[in-house]
């Protein structure tokens, strides 16, 4: 091994030096994320000051390479100890691992191999406190960080470039000139300008600098009672509520994210009386919500994911959810249809759900004739509503047609503003009716509900979401505050509680500035380093884009990424700790091997992976298949006998291998597979 510069060099010592700098900002970067247990921040930290005494001279000890190898190499025997009866999850663990072995490397480097390698762990810590530091602090640290690497860097040009001509400065601590030190404060700072903007782009450390100065917002307009112009409030904000993923080739539109119902009204608020409730306790396992009649019920569906933002613990669903995947200890289920965790979450919510789309009804439970009489009740209201009402509907004969013309007359007669009155109205429904005609979508959905109640039709109010932004760069749907929404459900003869949006179209503008169009971009990256990086793997997706292609099975996609969060871990520190921790490992201990495991393949991923090829092969002999259809549909649809026989014969060991886990029915799939794709099949 060759020595980066004889000890007492100058620019030597202000090399290490900086290299303390740099390991230091990593470990306290990451332990202001509270990430580290007490034993070991206080050894590393101890590891840290004992090599910079080291530096200055003030201690000569100096642990010999067989010791510290004799020290990795227990370290190693002890890990499974530590993993199984000391640390909380294998990934703790592998910090363990991690900070030991390198504070033993940092105590005996000598070689330039050695400080490359002290380098590169460096940078893997600073990169594990970008995910997980949650405080303003980190900016500091990667501040320092940056300043020790450029000292670092330009120390080390400058040995290389000496060695050559074999000089040496004189003894000394670790000084900087002032030519020296000014190029790294430049360059530092520099890069720091440079990279700016790529760090305000990172999901996890602009997100930690930004919330460090404003206190994490708990949005109240989705709970079990609604001020009138709370929703407005919401309506201001362009923070990211929600993001969703459509599994579908064709994205629909229009879309309505249903959460919180309010059934009473006192002139001013909307609230819930004490309702009973349903304690659901999905954990990792898929859940069904509705009773078999309401599976046959003909209709649209589709299956979704959504990550949802901690700011509320209402959960949001399209049309009717008829299937839950959401790894929570329990969702509470309330007699109205509102879904709510019972707690708001630190972390965001990953969840799907498989649910039928109905054009109007959005929620098909049913209703006793007490529930029907409490959503009748009014407050004393404006005489003047009455007559109106009856005015918009003479010659309706129906309930269902009354309420269409009232919605009618709603959006027809009256203005879209976020504008709240300069004073306070002691009557705003009737201060929006007959005086200011204009409002936002709380005033007229509660206008509505107050009229249909006025002429005995049950009705009550619906707070979430409209549709939002598509953004096809990232293929999530973007769902901010700007579209938070409220609406009425009607309950008519026949149909059940039924959807109606008496509000208006907004007059802005549907063209995108060129601002909206990069924050588009930005939202992609934060999802692609969600996706790709922290909670996603190529394997979930595959497994989800054939199971979404058959549009009966739920797919299992929240699992990994939903676990990782609540336990307050990514993905991405694992994975750096763990790259990290082989690389020491083999350093110190080159004949420890870890035997190689061949992962399983089970029945049901390999009828899920066949069935998507068989689909493809018969799309590119133009036969396409429906998502509304089953295998054994598909296969009566098919007109040529001999191909209609092979795929239903395919489809009943498709049946067998995908749900009942037979590994005989996969074999017999791939047979029946290989006769469809031969030339003559």
């Amino acid at each position: 091994m060759t020595r980066l510069a004889p000890r007492g060099d100058t620019v030597a010592a202000a090399f290490e030096f900086c290299l303390i700098g740099m390991l230091g900002s990593g470990y306290f970067a990451i332990l202001g994320s509270g990430y580290l247990d007490s034993a070991t921040a206080i050894a590393t930290a101890g590891g840290l000051l004992l090599r910079l005494l080291m530096i200055f001279g003030a201690v000569r000890w100096r642990p010999s390479p067989k010791l510290t190898q004799t020290a990795a190499l227990g370290y190693a025997a002890f890990f499974p100890l530590d993993y199984g009866f000391l640390s909380p999850d294998f990934l703790t663990a592998t910090v363990h691992m991690v900070f030991f072995l390198a504070i033993a490397k940092l105590l005996t480097a000598e070689s330039r191999r050695d400080y490359l390698y002290l380098q590169t762990l460096a940078f893997g810590e600073m990169l594990a406190a970008a995910l997980l530091s949650s405080s303003l602090g980190f900016v500091v640290f990667l501040a320092l960080f940056l300043i020790s690497t450029s000292g670092a860097l330009s120390c080390s040009e400058i040995l290389r470039q000496r060695s050559r001509s074999g000089q040496v400065t004189a003894a000394g601590g670790p000084r900087f000139g002032v030519p020296l030190g000014g190029l790294v404060v430049a360059l530092a700072f520099g890069t720091m300008i440079l990279g700016g903007a790529l760090f305000f782009v990172l999901p996890r450390t602009a997100r930690a600098a930004f919330e460090s100065f404003a206190p994490r917002q708990h949005v109240t307009g989705f709970s079990n009672e609604m001020l009138l112009g709370e929703i407005g409030e919401i309506q201001r904000s362009v923070r990211t509520m929600m993001h969703v993923r459509v599994f579908s080739r064709e994205q629909p539109r229009n879309l309505r994210w249903r959460g919180a119902i309010l059934t009473q009204f006192d002139g001013r608020r909307w609230y819930n009386p004490v309702q009973s409730a349903d304690i659901l306790r999905p954990g990792r396992a898929l859940i069904q919500l509705v009773n078999d009649a309401h599976r046959l019920r003909p209709g649209r569906r589709i299956s979704y994911e959504v990550h949802l933002k901690s700011f509320h613990d209402t959960l949001f669903f399209a049309g009717v959810p008829e299937f839950l995947e959401i790894n929570q200890p329990l969702v509470v289920r309330s007699s109205n249809g509102t879904f709510r965790l019972g707690y708001t979450p630190d972390v965001p919510v990953v969840y799907g759900a498989y649910a039928l789309l109905d054009d109007g009804a959005s929620a098909a439970l049913s209703a006793t004739g007490q529930e029907l009489q409490q959503e009748l009740l009014l407050p004393p209201i404006d005489p003047r509503i009455l007559p109106l009402v009856r005015q918009w509907t003479q010659g309706g004969g129906t309930a269902a047609e009354s309420a269409r013309r009232i919605e009618s007359e709603l959006r027809r007669r009256f203005g879209y503003t976020l504008d709240l009155p300069s004073t306070p109205s002691a009557d705003p429904i009737s201060h929006f009716l007959f005086e200011r005609r204009r409002g936002h979508c709380e005033y007229f959905a509660s206008s509505m509900a107050v009229m249909l109640r006025a002429i005995s039709i049950p009705s009550r109010i619906v707070t979430g979401f409209q549709a939002g932004n598509y953004n096809p760069v990232s293929g999530w749907h973007v769902i901010r505050g700007a579209d938070a929404h409220s609406w009425v459900e009607a309950y008519l003869p026949g149909q059940g509680w039924t959807a109606f949006d008496p509000t208006p179209a907004s007059p802005q503008g549907n063209g995108q500035t060129l601002t909206e169009r990069a924050a588009l971009y930005i939202d992609a990256l934060e999802m692609f380093w969600q996706d790709w990086v922290l909670n996603y793997s190529l394997e979930q997706q595959l497994g989800l884009a054939v199971r979404a292609g058959q549009g009966r099975a739920w797919p299992s996609f929240a699992s990994i990424a939903a676990e990782a969060q609540r336990k307050g871990r990514q993905l991405g520190p694992g994975l750096v700790a763990g790259a990290a921790a082989l690389w020491l490992l083999f350093r110190y201990a080159p004949r420890l091997r870890l035997p190689a495991r061949r992962p399983k393949e089970g029945a049901a991923r390999q009828a899920a992976s066949l069935y998507d090829r068989l689909l493809e092969h018969l799309r590119r002999r133009g036969i396409e298949k429906p998502d509304s259809m089953t295998a054994t549909e598909f296969a009566a649809t098919i007109r040529q006998p001999e191909l209609a026989a092979l795929v239903a014969a395919f489809a009943a060991h498709y049946h067998a291998a995908r749900f009942g886990q037979v590994e005989e029915a996969a074999r017999e799939m791939a047979a029946v597979l290989g006769a469809i794709e031969r030339p003559n099949g």
